[in-house]
């Protein structure tokens, strides 16, 4: 586990849940807009800070969920949207690149997301969204929108790293801009 990484229930921004599963904050859609908007102004006030991919049309995006038999967040749908992928220095962020979710490579978060669920039993709610060197992903969860890491060795869920996508993304990017 990477040192920012918290396990369940010792993150300050949320309170224990049953089982020490944590809770949603209650802001969850105000934290969720306001981390897009100061996401988005980052990466327009230095451009050279951040690769970009491309941003995929909602058909693509729809594609992708039928490919992997779920449903994204809104948070994720806008990310892919919007952006596609991002990557910030060494730091590279995983999303819907292309329509090819069989023969891809990475940052292809589809085509990833598929391979470790054949390889690994990622849980179905879990998209990946970052690999943390193989040891675990960082992932969305699609039933909460929050970014849960879930280590490779284990096969668990071990911490939850932010509320958000966007939350997650500024955070971990700080160092970085």
């Amino acid at each position: 586990m990477d040192a920012k990484s918290q396990p369940l229930g010792k993150r300050s921004d949320y309170s224990a849940g049953r089982g020490g599963i944590p809770e949603k904050p209650m802001s969850h859609n105000h934290s969720h807009t306001s981390a897009f908007a100061r996401l988005q102004a980052v990466i327009e006030s230095d451009p050279d800070a951040v690769d970009r991919g491309i941003g995929v049309s909602p058909e693509l995006v729809a594609r992708a969920e039928a490919h992997l038999g779920v449903s994204f967040t809104e948070s994720l749908k806008q990310y892919a949207s919007i952006w596609g992928t991002l990557a910030f220095g060494p730091l590279e962020y995983y999303g819907v690149v292309s329509s090819d979710f069989i023969d891809s490579r990475v940052p292809d978060g589809v085509w990833f997301t598929a391979r470790k669920r054949r390889e690994l039993d990622l849980p179905a709610n879990l998209f990946v969204i970052f690999n943390n060197e193989g040891d675990e992903f960082h992932c969305v969860d699609l039933e909460t929108d929050e970014i849960k890491v879930w280590d490779t060795a284990q096969r668990e869920i071990v911490a939850v790293k932010a509320a958000n996508l966007f939350e997650y993304i500024l955070e971990e990017t700080e160092d970085f801009r």
